[in-house]
């Protein structure tokens, strides 16, 4: 194709794209316009010709009438932009240095437009790194080689602009997340110091808002490369000053990004000797701008926006940070020490305009000062607490206005985060300051309360220490008892000083039910507590609101108390009441919740059967499911059905008859009571395995049925079990759902109680069958996760011929769990099956998911693996061996990279380390290779604590040591590997190892 032909091509594309891009922003046109241009963009972008026709339209050439319009310019940069950050590893670095030098070109020719420009800026950032270390190294010596005594020599928008290139270069090569060149992201750390000390110069040169504004930005995106506040406050003290300079400045754009670093920084792990001057410092700057807060407490501080102040919230996240990192330091510094403490306390109730917002990042400091010495508390007294909780009460009780969520300006997800996330877990943290003392703050608010918030949140804040005050009154503690009896007394109305804010509102009677519940245990020792507190819930069951709660309050009472409550009433009387108080019809409540409601209520119930005489635990147990039996009957009876409302009853009973047949069964030798009611529906369920299977509700709480029949009285059911097994394989194969599996894992328990050769074989068919499924699973997992890093999963279904009907994560979960059942009980029939060599490698491929749940199970499951190869013959190992030759260098390297982030929670960081030490201990040539060849990877992301070779093979000993360590010990190595990535660690800590 000659240039002329390009040159059209181009041009009719780019003029296409405009007038997609035209649509998007300034026409008012019909939905299904907007629609038809935001999937032609988006079919553009996947586009080879994505790149040129971009670059074309956002710098068309001269005397061309495409890209007039900045937007539509700003936005071609966007795409291009786009282009970079989800293709870049398609693009050469030679094509990324051309790219580049394009765009490095057309920045100096369009400095008159701040839109285009700033947005170019990001967009060279983002090239850059793909480029290379030496295209990183030319942007950032251009930017930071300009003499100290020219530096304002340059326009404010030359120095703008000079920012912006420095903090897209960090943004893309610190925060996106990429796996970039490790010579890149050396590069990055080694030349932190020269970019520190050009914005040093910059802030001893420039005053202006603007640029401050940037460069404060610039310097936050930095701190990653390894940026500490120590080293900021000895080596670069004029950018430091400034931080804490714009404290004080009236400009958001400066106080805001400076506000930010200087959290960044006081939240870091820092050990260097200037860290405690630095946040000295900080804090004296900090009480200097208190004013703001009290002036936004007073009203006078609302931002323009008619929002909380800016300036209290950013004070209030830095006070918050240094009293949570810094407890000790703000405990033993005297008079200031003492006033951040005050202002801790205010802002703990809502001070500073800011509500909930402030309690929020000032309340989760409590815990930590509490755990500070009394020795080395300082000025911080039990009064400090005190206050404390007394603000934590304000903060958490409900507006005086409350009536409902729409008429209130609290948002009611912020309101039982702070509750259930912040509040507990500092109240807890008090209470053990101050013990009976608290105790008695609650009962004197309890007793002046006037309005239903203040009973409320009282009765809460009990709740929240129920574990710890039950354990005082255990203890005799007369305080806590009488506690306990006063609230007792007020929620049941056991005494005449009950006022009517226990029963104003359905706030305070939900509460109330949640302290039954959370108190559940010590009402089990009183019986005139537990009628009470029986009958008080069960009432409950007739208001829509407080419904699902009470039915909760009712299992736990049931279970705690069954032995009590058995002696108490007869069963017929217990079930009576409730099927009185259920049938009260209830407006507005969902059907899923309203099974969970008949379920807790069974469950409860169930408990109580569960400790009575045979005879009498059988009666009671057909009485309690008899509607449910009769239902399963009559529409087994009826055959094929459908509907809505028909699935809902069939669901319900078979969930209920599940409920009782879990919670009534005691582990003996005795006849189970629901032996013979499971006998006689049994019928009615084999025709429902059949005329339901279609329908994945009903076919998914059938398995749940098996699977609860299996694990508590299979053993009387074995003759079924290669029916059950046969219609759960068809289930899941049929739906994908994970309850077919469950009940699967359940009947492969059972069987390693009995040897049966027939239900063997049939174990073995079944594996083969359902884990065939698992291509299909893995296959719509990875679409999932690569439509949710694009943002876009709404089309999932429309590309899948037979889209799942439930959780494929919960599904995948329960595969690698089948097969753990199968290594623990039958490992020489998985060993020998091909079915191992699908799990495996699905397992192996998922230790790398997103979810990290999946992760985690898959991780077992490869644990699970090299642990049974211990109990059975050589011969059956083949398939394992071959396994782990084709998979063991990619799994090594999958463990290494995971653990060198730092989004990796507990539970899974010892889930791969239990890997790791199987492939070490097991396949100690092939793991070694392995290490030492993910440790030299040119984008290992742990490269940064890794630098030296020496350190890299300090490791690779300490795992490979010789005799091995103990499990635990190689957890605590992959710890500190994993601190060491992140430089968090020094490597000095490997010598331990």
């Amino acid at each position: 194709m000659d240039e002329r032909e390009e040159e059209r091509r181009l041009f009719k594309t780019a003029s296409e794209l405009q007038a997609a891009i035209s649509t998007v922003l300034f026409s008012n046109t019909d939905p299904s316009q907007l629609r038809l241009a935001n999937e032609w963009i988006t079919a553009f972008l996947a586009s080879p010709i994505g790149w040129s026709v971009s670059l074309y339209l956002a710098f068309p050439p001269q005397g061309c009438d495409l890209g007039l319009q900045p937007e539509v310019r700003f936005f071609s940069l966007n795409l291009l932009l786009s282009k970079v950050r989800t293709d870049w590893l398609n693009i050469p670095p030679t094509d990324a240095r051309e790219i580049y030098e394009v765009l490095l070109r057309q920045l100096s020719l369009n400095c008159h437009s701040p839109v285009v420009a700033s947005r170019l800026c990001i967009v060279v950032g983002a090239v850059a790194p793909i480029a290379g270390v030496d295209t990183c190294y030319e942007l950032v010596t251009s930017v930071i080689e300009v003499q100290e005594s020219s530096l304002m020599e340059f326009s404010l928008l030359d120095l703008s602009l000079k920012i912006d290139l420095l903090t897209a270069l960090a943004e893309e090569t610190l925060h996106r997340g990429r796996t970039l060149s490790w010579m890149v992201r050396d590069f990055m750390q080694d030349s932190c110091p020269q970019v520190l000390a050009y914005l040093n110069d910059l802030a001893t040169s420039c005053n202006q808002n603007e640029v401050l504004g940037k460069m404060f930005t610039c310097f936050e995106r930095w701190i990653p490369a390894g940026v500490v506040l120590s080293e900021l406050y000895t080596d670069y003290g004029m950018l430091f000053a400034a931080l804490v300079e714009a404290l004080n400045t009236p400009n958001e754009s400066v106080f805001q990004p400076a506000v930010w670093a200087l959290s960044e920084l006081v939240s870091q792990v820092d050990v260097l000797p200037g860290r405690e001057a630095a946040i000295l410092a900080l804090m004296k700057s900090l009480l200097a701008q208190k004013w703001k807060y009290d002036a936004a407490t007073g009203g006078n501080g609302k931002s323009e926006n008619g929002g909380v102040s800016i300036y209290a919230r950013g004070l209030c996240l830095l006070l918050s940070e240094i009293a949570s990192i810094e407890a000790g330091l703000v405990c033993r510094s005297g008079v200031d020490g003492g006033r951040i403490l005050e202002w801790l306390v205010d802002a703990s109730g809502g001070g500073g305009g800011l509500g909930l917002e402030g309690a929020l990042m000032a309340v989760e400091a409590w815990p930590r000062l509490a755990a500070i010495l009394v020795e080395k508390r300082g000025h911080i007294q039990p009064s400090t607490f005190m206050a404390a909780a007394q603000a934590i009460l304000q903060a958490a009780k409900y507006p005086s206005s409350f009536e409902s969520w729409d008429d209130v300006a609290l948002e009611e997800d912020l309101f039982f985060r702070f509750r259930t996330n912040v509040a507990e877990g500092a109240l807890k943290a008090i209470f053990k300051e101050l013990n009976g003392t608290l105790l008695s703050v609650i009962l004197e608010m309890l007793n002046g309360a006037s309005f239903w918030q203040d009973a409320e949140v009282c009765l809460y804040v009990a709740s929240s220490i129920s574990q710890e005050v039950i354990a005082a009154a255990r203890l005799q503690n007369q305080t806590a008892v009488s506690f306990l009896n006063v609230l007792y007394a007020r929620v049941l109305k056991l005494s005449n000083e009950t006022s009517n804010s226990f029963t104003q509102n359905e706030r305070i009677v939900e509460t109330s039910v949640y302290f039954l519940k959370s108190y559940s245990e010590w009402t089990a020792t009183d019986v005139n507590f537990l009628q009470h507190s029986l009958h008080y819930v069960m009432n409950n069951f007739r208001v829509s609101a407080v419904r699902l709660e009470a039915s909760h309050a009712f299992k736990e009472l049931c279970h705690k108390a069954a032995s009590l409550l058995s002696t108490m009433c007869s069963i017929d009387a217990l079930i009576a009441s409730c099927e009185a108080a259920l049938s009260v019809p209830v407006m507005d409540v969902p059907k899923d919740e309203e099974i969970q409601v008949q379920v807790a209520v069974v469950q409860g119930i169930a408990s109580v059967l569960a400790v009575l005489p045979p005879a009498d635990a059988e009666r009671g147990l057909v009485r309690l499911v008899s509607s449910a039996a009769a239902n399963i009957k009559e529409i087994a009876a009826v055959g094929k059905g459908n509907g809505h409302i028909t699935t809902y009853i069939l669901e319900s009973a078979l969930n209920v008859i599940s409920a009782a047949v879990d919670y009534s069964f005691r582990d003996s030798e005795q006849l189970p009571s629901a032996l013979h009611l499971l006998q006689e529906i049994w019928p009615a369920l084999e025709i429902l395995k059949v005329s339901w299977a279609a329908n994945g509700v009903v076919a998914a709480a059938l398995c749940d049925l098996w699977g609860t029949i299996a694990s508590k009285v299979g053993i009387y059911f074995v003759d079924v079990l290669p029916g059950v097994i046969a219609a759960a394989s068809s289930t899941f194969k049929l739906h994908k759902v994970a309850a077919p599996l469950s009940c699967l894992s359940k009947v492969v328990n059972l069987m390693a109680l009995k040897h049966i050769p027939e239900v063997e074989h049939c174990l073995t068919t079944m594996l083969l069958d359902v884990t065939s499924m698992l291509q299909y699973l893995d296959s719509v997992m990875d679409e999932i996760e690569t439509r949710s890093q694009a943002g876009n999963i709404s089309n999932l279904t429309q590309t899948q011929e037979d889209p799942p009907d439930g959780d494929l994560e919960s599904s995948l979960s329960m595969m690698y769990e089948l097969g753990c059942s199968f290594l623990q009980h039958f490992p020489v029939l998985i060993y020998s099956s091909v079915a191992f060599s699908h799990i495996f490698s699905s397992a192996a491929g998922a230790v790398k998911r997103k979810d990290p749940d999946v992760a985690v199970v898959a991780a077992n499951f490869l644990h699970k693996s090299f642990q049974a190869r211990h109990n059975v013959p050589q011969e059956f190992l083949t398939q394992l061996d071959q396994l782990v030759i084709s998979n063991g260098g990619s799994l090594v390297e999958a463990i290494l990279r995971r653990l060198a982030v730092s989004d990796v929670v507990e539970s899974l960081k010892e889930a791969l380390a239990d890997v790791l030490y199987g492939l070490c201990t097991n396949y100690p040539m092939l793991t070694k290779e392995a290490l030492v060849s993910s440790l030299s990877a040119p984008d290992f992301p742990g490269r940064g604590g890794f630098k030296l070779d020496g350190d890299k093979e300090l490791f690779v000993l300490a795992a490979m040591k010789q005799p091995p360590h103990p499990r635990l010990r190689f957890q605590d190595l992959m710890r500190v590997f994993s601190g060491v990535c992140q430089m968090i660690i020094s490597t000095e800590a490997l010598h331990s190892y």
